[in-house]
């Protein structure tokens, strides 16, 4: 009997060395390809950080992440929406399939750069989609792009907002 109870423990214990290092190793490998690959993060509807450098996007302007469009004089959060549009873009990607194409520097030390998933142009979908303007001062690129969502009234064109 004292051996039957040594060899059910035995077996639970090997049960739980196998989950703990299969845990460990499963743990470790996503540690080291994050650090690997690095991360993205979201600041703003126009601002994300890739590997640790922030990054303006080129040529759009967004919602502030605090600011409040109107539709029906009801306010709602399109600052906080624009960001959440952005997070679902990136949503998932990897960052061997993101990459942008730097300019340059802005005033703040940020890069300035075109974002792409593959061969989508992030800059591009957020006008398109009515979560960012085309940002006339620095760029005409995506002045198609927001005649398009202000004519389909989408974003922060369904309503009355103040431009960020």
């Amino acid at each position: 009997m004292i051996e039957d109870k040594t060899k059910k423990y035995s077996t639970k214990s090997w049960a739980f060395i196998s989950l703990r290092v299969s845990t460990t190793i499963i743990l470790t490998y996503f540690f080291f390809i994050t650090v690997a690959l690095g991360q993205i993060k979201v600041v703003d509807a126009d601002t994300i950080i890739l590997n640790k450098e922030k990054i303006r996007l080129h040529g759009i302007d967004a919602p502030e992440s605090e600011q409040y469009c109107y539709v029906n004089k009801k306010s709602w959060p399109c600052g906080k929406r624009a960001t959440e549009y952005l997070k679902k873009v990136l949503e998932g990607v990897s960052i061997p399939s993101l990459h942008c194409d730097i300019s340059s520097k802005d005033r703040y030390g940020r890069s300035i750069g075109v974002c792409y998933i593959g061969d989508k142009n992030i800059n591009s979908i957020l006008v398109e989609n009515g979560w960012a303007l085309a940002y006339r001062e620095y760029s005409r690129d995506y002045i198609p792009n927001e005649k398009l969502a202000s004519k389909r009234k989408i974003g922060v064109w369904q309503g009355d907002f103040v431009e960020p």
